[in-house]
């Protein structure tokens, strides 16, 4: 170690001090999986599913609203259909066929996200990216956006409007999450120090978050 517990404890730059907070091989991931998506920064998890557990935390709480694609992949489905339900979070499900006006008719004054997919899982049913995007901002909301099946290497949907991006990296290049800042402050908060899913470092090269 570069220095003393106790002096690293209460160091503004304390380093690699306890592996569950942090450890140098998911730093290098987290870095590239950032600059692949053009993000600010990144968050690595243990899992896809934890990765969009933390996103949804990060920005919504009970009595809020979120509204998201009808056609996404079943564990995302579920989160968003039943166990966001128990957290007290409202979800309204938008057919893909609506486009953009369907999305921007089910926003509410407490929606916190619009929760869409590059390449719908398993319909490969396409979304208006940017037109939704534009209709969601328009009311002041943030557009989520699971780019596990196009990856990075086909399309960056933050070029195209999206706030937040999420990867399984079990598919591709494992999961990973994009977000602004200061979202990415709060779902670091919730991986150290909440829910404690960061993965060891011998498997940071396969699963990640990124912000």
């Amino acid at each position: 170690m570069r220095s003393t517990l106790p002096t690293a404890l209460h160091s503004s730059d304390p380093g690699y001090i306890y592996g569950r907070l942090m450890n140098p091989t998911q730093d290098v991931f987290e870095k590239r999986i950032a600059a692949l998506e053009g993000g600010t920064a990144a968050l690595a998890f243990a899992s896809g599913a934890a990765a969009i557990t933390a996103t949804i935390q990060a920005l919504a709480h009970a009595g809020d609203h979120v509204v998201a694609q009808q056609t996404i992949y079943g564990g995302s489905y579920n989160l968003l259909a039943h166990t966001a339900k128990d957290w007290g979070i409202d979800v309204t499900f938008v057919e893909p066929k609506a486009g953009a006006q369907g999305f921007a008719d089910a926003i509410r004054p407490n929606t916190k996200c619009v929760f869409i997919e590059t390449v719908g899982n398993p319909n490969a049913d396409l979304v208006d990216i940017e037109a939704v995007a534009k209709a969601a901002h328009a009311q002041g909301v943030p557009v989520v956006i699971d780019n596990t099946f196009a990856t990075p290497y086909l399309l960056r949907p933050i070029e195209h409007g999206a706030d937040i991006v999420v990867h399984s990296a079990t598919k591709i290049h494992r999961r990973a999450r994009l977000q602004p800042r200061r979202r990415h402050r709060r779902g670091r908060h919730l991986r150290l120090e909440g829910i404690g899913t960061l993965p060891a470092p011998s498997r940071s090269r396969t699963r990640a978050i990124t912000a």
